[in-house]
């Protein structure tokens, strides 16, 4: 589950964990502790498995990317070094993570983290999942998260006050990135001044970033939730259900659920708003008053090549040839890219407009304004209209009319991935030159 929060992948050396039972502490010049308290169990400097007894326990996992389960009664748990999975039971624990598994990528100074997971269970728990981010470009393959996906019943949680209620009266604590799993049911996941990874579960869940740059997730289930990412650089996403989706004064990424009644709406900065079309036909899409991008993704199976329209004029998204027909009304937008299998059509504005089409042949009038469209390796027809514009064909046998700067047809394919490299914050003087950078956040997020 905590998995899904980031969609990107780490891949590490095949291990197998050590058990340790009760009774059979690794040896040791001296006893360990746990924050002041003698263990009674302690881990290998390996990956293991510890179960608890049925009474009170004081459990150091050390080393490794431990799994410690710590049983009934009121226990004590002290993850150590590396990426663990503490779970208590029905009493009142005080579960700590350690220093996460860290490697370091060679291009870029990118550090790839996987943190801890916490599950208190039943009881009063003190919840501590990590020793938080270090500075530098992080990318996290899992935060440090708490988890009540095995909750009996609905659980708020503050991460500003360091509160959880719901599964008992818990106190959490981290200082640095921290995510949290909702339950079940209807939840209220609410975010602090810090970087937040907040994902919900099969209810109805409210989840409010608040300050910083979050990630909001509906969790993949059914219920209609609503994410609103407050400040900072959000990213928040539905999935099922008619989710409500909302950015903030930044410069947020924002997708939809599938179900007809989801609505996004952005806010005052440069949104990137994504439509998976063939999905579902969501009902509204309004970027806001910023300078917004509108990200149409085609989501075809086999031979199928859907036709897909972007009228901004109209303000209208409609998709045909798919399982998902339907008309999407989306506001507020200055550009579409426009990325998959999908015959391209584009009818843009008395603006500026920005086209970037991948995938499929492009159909693109842009009326007015100072227009750039970039197409990609099919036979494409794109009238410029009005205005200094720059159209860049593909490699295809393209017609271009009405414009002053590009190549159309192009001498030469220039590859797959001209089109976002090439045309990146050419709309108003760069307003769009983090584009491809943010796109990344679906898989990492990048924080100093």
């Amino acid at each position: 589950m905590v998995n899904r929060v980031l969609a990107l992948a780490l891949v590490t050396p095949a291990v197998v964990p050590a058990i340790v039972l009760a009774g059979t502490a690794a040896q040791a010049t001296s006893t360990p502790t746990c924050h002041g308290h003698a263990a009674t169990m302690v881990g290998t400097p390996g990956s293991d498995r510890i179960v608890g007894t049925d009474g009170p326990d004081v459990i150091v996992g050390l080393d490794g990317n431990d799994r410690i389960f710590g049983g009934p009664g009121d226990d004590i748990v002290c993850g150590g070094v590396g990426s663990d999975v503490l779970r208590g039971g029905d009493g009142d624990d005080a579960l700590y993570g350690g220093l996460d598994l860290r490697r370091k990528v060679k291009q870029g100074g990118l550090t790839i983290v996987k943190g801890d997971l916490v599950d208190g269970g039943r009881g009063d728990d003190l919840l501590a999942p990590g020793a938080g981010a270090r500075t530098g470009m992080l990318a996290f393959v899992r935060p440090n998260a708490v988890t009540f996906k095995h909750a009996a019943g609905p659980v708020r949680v503050d991460l500003a006050a360091g509160t959880a209620t719901g599964a008992g009266e818990d106190t959490i604590l981290g200082d640095g990135p921290l995510g949290v799993i909702g339950s079940a049911y209807d939840d209220v996941l609410l975010g602090s001044a810090r970087p937040d990874f907040l994902v919900g579960g099969k209810g109805d869940d409210s989840v409010s970033g608040r300050g910083s740059s979050d990630v909001l997730l509906d969790g993949g289930g059914q219920g209609d939730d609503s994410l609103d990412g407050g400040r900072g650089v959000d990213v928040a996403f539905g999935f099922a259900g008619d989710d409500v989706v909302a950015g903030g004064p930044g410069g947020d990424i924002l997708a939809p659920s599938s179900g007809s009644g989801s609505i996004v709406t952005g806010g005052a900065g440069a949104d990137q708003v994504f439509l998976p079309a063939g999905l579902g036909a969501p009902s509204l899409l309004d970027g806001g008053a910023g300078l917004n991008l509108l990200e149409v993704i085609s989501v075809s199976f086999g031979d199928k090549r859907p036709v897909v329209t972007a009228d901004l004029g109209t303000e209208t998204v409609s998709v045909v040839g798919t399982d998902h027909d339907g008309v999407t009304r989306a506001a507020g937008f200055d550009g579409a890219q426009l990325l998959g299998r999908a015959r391209w059509n584009y009818v843009g504005t008395d603006l500026k407009d920005l086209v970037l089409a991948q995938g499929g042949p492009l159909n693109a009038r842009t009326l007015g304004g100072d227009d750039e469209v970039y197409a990609d390796r099919f036979d494409d027809v794109i009238d410029a209209g009005d205005g200094t514009d720059r159209v860049e064909g593909g490699g295809g046998d393209d017609t271009c009319l009405n414009y002053e700067q590009g190549e159309c047809p192009a001498k030469a394919d220039p590859g797959p991935f001209r089109t976002a490299t090439r045309a990146a914050g050419v709309l108003t003087g760069g307003v769009f030159a983090a584009v491809p950078q943010l796109r990344h956040l679906l898989a990492a997020r990048h924080l100093r």
